[in-house]
């Protein structure tokens, strides 16, 4: 029966090894729609869609500015929503070109569309964490 144990515990278990983590949940809140929109046109790489987002939701951005960061990074996977409130969310994403993991803050007004007034977003590195 002791050698039975491995081979049942690799044959229930297996399955989880190879499992990937649910993606977060972005809030459906202002900033959450904000977030879920940034995350949409950026990670398209495709002009429009970026020019669409910042017309809509971050008039104050530069265009060309992200347009290279996006060629730069690849896009954003959605790591985690590490806070959320109704016009405030704390976020992490991981670059998409490059092992880059960082943390970022959307705030927005409270208005239709929730325009953003707080963008952060910090490379986390390398041996630290968010909350370092």
């Amino acid at each position: 029966m002791p050698r039975l144990l491995p081979l049942l515990a690799l044959v229930l278990l297996g399955p989880l090894a190879h499992a990937k983590p649910a993606a977060p949940t972005i809030p459906d809140t202002p900033a959450g729609h904000a977030l879920a929109a940034w995350l949409d046109s950026f990670n398209s790489g495709d002009r429009a869609r970026i020019e669409a987002f910042r017309a809509r939701f971050y008039p104050d951005d530069d265009l060309e500015q992200t347009i290279g960061f996006r060629k730069w990074t690849g896009g954003f996977t959605l790591v985690a929503v590490d806070k959320s409130e109704r016009l405030r969310v704390r976020f992490r994403v991981q670059e998409k070109a490059g092992p880059t993991q960082a943390m970022g803050v959307f705030e927005v007004k409270d208005a239709d569309p929730p325009t953003i007034t707080r963008f952060d977003l910090r490379a986390i590195p390398p041996g630290m964490s968010a909350a370092d």
